[in-house]
């Protein structure tokens, strides 16, 4: 499997807007045209890591304790290329997507920015890691299973082919 990163053109820009970033500037700039974008992490987030795989420039990193018990997502807002990867293959309204940010956001930061941190437990029922939710012992997915046995709904926010909505 080949690694993925950023193009050769946006590291060379990036090269040059650090240098930039060290002499005075309009911390207010917008960069709203370079396919920036900084992003935030609700409590929807399960720490399923599927956003992870989906981003095409490893913006994004999972990183966990040698426990297990402990997590935190972090994203490098100057490699992310605002494609929108991540945001749709998670739950939704797990992560938002600000495609304008300001440059004091992707610049001054030094770099690595933390989205959510929490605490992984494991599913009572199919064994795997998520974020710790309020009080179920069960991910999203087995609690889902739980409450629509039969599998005739959807989950909040998803639509059928047909447009019928989940909610």
């Amino acid at each position: 499997k080949g690694e993925r990163h950023a193009g050769r053109d946006r590291l060379r820009l990036n090269e040059a807007i650090n240098a930039f970033a060290e002499t005075e500037h309009n911390a207010d700039l917008t960069l709203d045209s370079g396919n920036y974008a900084i992003l935030t992490v609700s409590d929807q987030c399960s720490a399923c890591q599927v956003c992870i795989r989906a981003c095409p420039t490893q913006s994004l990193q999972f990183n966990k304790d040698k426990e297990n018990s402990y997590f935190w997502l972090q994203i490098n807002p100057q490699t992310c290329i605002a494609c929108g990867n991540c945001a749709r293959v998670c739950l939704p309204q797990a992560i938002q997507i600000n495609t304008a940010p300001k440059f004091s956001q992707v610049y001054q930061q030094n770099g690595i920015t933390t989205l959510m941190e929490g605490h992984l437990i494991q599913c009572r029922h199919c064994k795997t890691w998520f974020a710790e939710q309020t009080g179920s012992d069960l991910c999203p997915t087995c609690e889902f299973r739980r409450n629509n046995p039969i599998g005739s709904m959807l989950p909040p926010g998803l639509s059928d082919i047909s447009g019928n909505s989940g909610e």
